[in-house]
């Protein structure tokens, strides 16, 4: 059974992005880019990234198209290959920056 917050936190995003013009898939798509860049980027904690992902997962389950699903279950198997202990804090953001094929130094630039 879900908890109101927790259906507060996750209404609230398709909330937004509904206000925005998006559909809510569409802005945890472009959100789940954003937040990994953020993430590679160093403005974004691991445990923030984490704790972002566990949330937005269920709108992306909910009301993702088949691209958007296959990339959040990709992410979603990295932070379980973190969590497992196969790889480092830095490996798992190495990895990451590596699916989102964003070179390191345009995350640096973009950063500026």
């Amino acid at each position: 059974m879900q908890s109101s917050a927790s259906n507060r936190v996750r209404g609230s995003s398709a909330d937004t992005a509904m206000r925005s013009g998006l559909a809510p898939a569409a802005a945890h798509d472009l959100d789940l880019e954003g937040q990994i860049a953020s993430l590679v980027r160093g403005s974004l904690s691991l445990n923030g990234f984490r704790q972002w992902f566990a949330n937005a997962m269920w709108d992306i389950e909910l009301a993702g198209d088949e691209d958007t699903m296959r990339f959040a279950y990709l992410v979603e198997n990295r932070l379980a290959e973190f969590t497992g202990g196969f790889i480092s804090a830095q490996g798992l953001i190495e990895v990451l920056r590596e699916d989102l094929d964003v070179p390191s130094q345009s995350l640096m630039t973009r950063s500026r």
